[in-house]
């Protein structure tokens, strides 16, 4: 009787299942209420940065922002679908910390609808998808009577979703834009030619068209500069190709009078229409009067080359190949401390200088941007009508770091410390116009008011379309995708020098690539064998061209070249040492392969596996110690 007394009813494991089903049910009901948010992912993907916790909680006024997305559409692509979970998720975490500021409204823009024709006032993208239907997925910010907008949430922008969103609540946020100024010798704003005064037919820059979000940009014309204004908040100057005294000495007394700015020098613009439009035509620019009076040394017909940072490219006649005047930089060779270049991740620099200092320096130089100790100096007229492979053989590492951008402040001395230049004169001695000298509002300094600050930065390509952006159509609409982080780091730049800090902790905060360090290091050691091999075989065969001519010299005239026994023997021999040696190169290319694959299928074991055998130990020792603590029973 005691035994049965002890046998338990069949309905208890039944019993015991069905409170665990409805335990989880309740937990999951009671979550959804309760405001407890846990971010476990490294980057911190789910949860506001800092400077978008800033932009929100300073508002001042009530903010609504309006969500317009067509759900109800049938045909809606899967990745949309997904993405518009993340988009309504991170909307709501904005109205989490907003102080009861913001509140957020999700709209279905149905055809024929008034959320179809308010959607279309705001000014909001809609995709036309393969069956025709029009899909909405944008938002605007709305504030008294400021509102800002992201025309379309296209999922390939992911990595920059937070950005967008908060870039637009900034936008309203300020009431009057800040103004930028822009002194350009290339078509950055859809000039045709930096004299020329006037627009051209050109489109603007992508960088241009981000700055005109945020910034009232103003174009300094360098005919007619002579003074910029107090209200110029910021100057960039790019790619500085013919500077006149007259422009120099209104951007030294800019910045004696608290501006900044941000100069953009190249020893080799690609951009350059002047040098693209005439053979022969100079390329490189230098801003040579305020650089010497600064202490900052520019070589302005110098290339940094460099075999570590070198790009891959694929040319016609060599095939891919490593360029190394085209520079791909990772975060190793950004400052990691700075909040310009701290979040950035991959750079392209297209025939990029350096930068050092005098010895007589007088300022702070913060290094943002440097090559590897395998960088050497290349003169820029060989690189203009040299190939890929022969630049390669020019780059001879002299295991020195360059300074490609940096940061400069202090105080500054005027670089014309006895006041304005005189008017240019001509040959006869007579000035070049005879008018009086052009007015200046204020008076000269010698001296900066206060500290101030500028960037340099030693190329000027990398912003342009073709260095930093795709553009892809995506049912009908054009859309814009970065392939580096080139636009970025300008932006960012722009931001830090106009004193907006928040938005420069959002940007880059997704990662275009995952790079693996051993893949890396193979493919460099690589790159350094085939380089070898490859000058080697080249030096063979100048060897044998140079023989060959001194046949051809020596020979009678109207007679066929006679080669020796001992002639035809060595080019035999030279052509089977060419044949071992293209077998060695195939070699090494095959041993690369061999290597990257073996570690790829490696990882993706680890990837696969790893996780699941972990849960089964876990579970495993669980199990193994509630049997030790019941003695045996289950």
């Amino acid at each position: 009787m005691a035994s049965e007394g002890k046998q338990k009813s069949p309905l208890v494991p039944v019993a015991a299942f069905a409170l665990l089903a409805l335990g989880l049910v309740a937990v999951n009901v009671l979550a959804a209420y309760v405001p407890l948010r846990l971010d476990v992912t490294q980057e911190g993907l789910y949860t506001l940065s800092e400077g978008s916790r800033e932009i929100v909680g300073s508002l001042e006024e009530p903010m609504t922002l309006k969500l317009y997305y067509s759900q109800s559409l049938a045909d809606i692509p899967p990745a949309f679908k997904t993405y518009s979970t993340k988009v309504i998720d991170l909307l709501r975490e904005y109205a989490a910390n907003g102080r009861g500021k913001v509140s957020v409204e999700i709209y279905d823009p149905k055809p024929d609808s008034d959320d179809e024709e308010w959607a279309t006032r705001y000014g909001l993208s809609a995709a036309r998808l393969p069956n025709g239907s029009r899909m909405f997925f944008g938002m605007v910010a709305l504030s008294a009577e400021r509102e800002a907008i992201v025309p379309f949430f296209d999922p390939r922008r992911e990595k920059f979703l937070e950005y967008d969103i908060s870039q637009s609540l900034s936008r309203i946020r300020h009431s009057q834009r800040e103004k930028l100024g822009v002194l350009s010798y290339l078509p950055i704003g859809g000039f045709g030619g930096p004299m020329m005064g006037g627009p051209g037919a050109g489109q603007d820059w992508a960088v241009m068209r981000e700055l005109q979000k945020s910034y009232e940009v103003q174009m300094l014309l360098p005919d007619k500069l002579v003074e910029i204004a107090d209200d110029v908040g910021l100057v960039l100057v790019i790619h500085p190709k013919i500077v006149p005294e007259r422009i120099s000495y209104a951007l030294d007394q800019y910045l004696m009078r608290g501006g900044r700015m941000i100069v953009f020098v190249d020893p080799n613009s690609r951009l350059d229409p002047g040098a693209q439009n005439r053979f022969g035509a100079p390329s490189n620019s230098n801003l040579k009067t305020l650089f010497k009076a600064w202490g900052i040394k520019y070589q302005s017909l110098m290339v940094v080359g460099d075999h570590e940072l070198a790009t891959r490219v694929n040319t016609p006649r060599f095939g891919v190949v490593d360029y190394p005047i085209w520079l791909t930089l990772n975060p190793k060779y950004l400052d990691q401390e700075h909040v310009i270049t701290s979040e950035l991740e991959e750079l392209t620099f297209i025939d990029a200088g350096a930068f050092e200092t005098a010895e007589d320096f007088a300022y702070t130089f913060t290094p943002l941007i440097t090559s590897s100790a395998r960088s050497a100096l290349v003169d820029f007229t060989t690189v203009r009508m040299a190939n890929p492979v022969t630049i390669a053989k020019m780059v001879q590492p002299d295991g020195k770091t360059r300074v490609l951008a940096a940061l400069m402040s202090g105080r500054f001395e005027s670089a014309f410390p006895g006041g304005p230049p005189p008017p240019p004169k001509l040959n006869n001695g007579e000035t070049k116009d005879k008018e009086k000298p052009p007015e200046r509002k204020h008076p000269h300094l010698a001296q900066a008011k206060e500290d101030t600050t500028v960037v340099l930065v030693a190329d000027s390509d990398f912003m342009g379309d073709q260095f930093s952006i795709q553009q892809v159509s995506f049912f009908g609409t054009v859309v814009t995708q970065p392939i580096n982080d080139n636009l970025n780091f300008v932006l960012n730049a722009v931001e830090f020098m106009m004193g907006g800090q928040a938005l420069i902790h959002i940007r880059s905060r997704g990662r275009f690539s995952r790079p693996f360090t051993r893949v890396a290091n193979l493919h460099v050691a690589a790159a350094d064998q085939y380089l070898t091999e490859e000058q080697r075989l080249s030096d063979q065969l100048e060897e044998v061209k140079r023989k060959l001519d001194q046949i051809e010299r020596e020979k009678p005239k109207g007679q066929e070249p006679m080669l020796s026994a001992a002639q035809l023997e060595a080019v035999k021999q030279y052509r089977l040492e060419e044949q071992r040696t293209r077998k060695a190169l195939r070699d090494v290319r095959k041993v690369l392969r061999q290597d990257v694959e073996a570690l790829g299928n490696t990882l993706l074991v680890i990837n696969l596996l790893a996780m699941p055998i972990l849960v089964a130990l876990a579970g495993f020792v669980i199990i193994f110690l509630r049997t030790r603590r019941s003695g045996g029973r289950r």
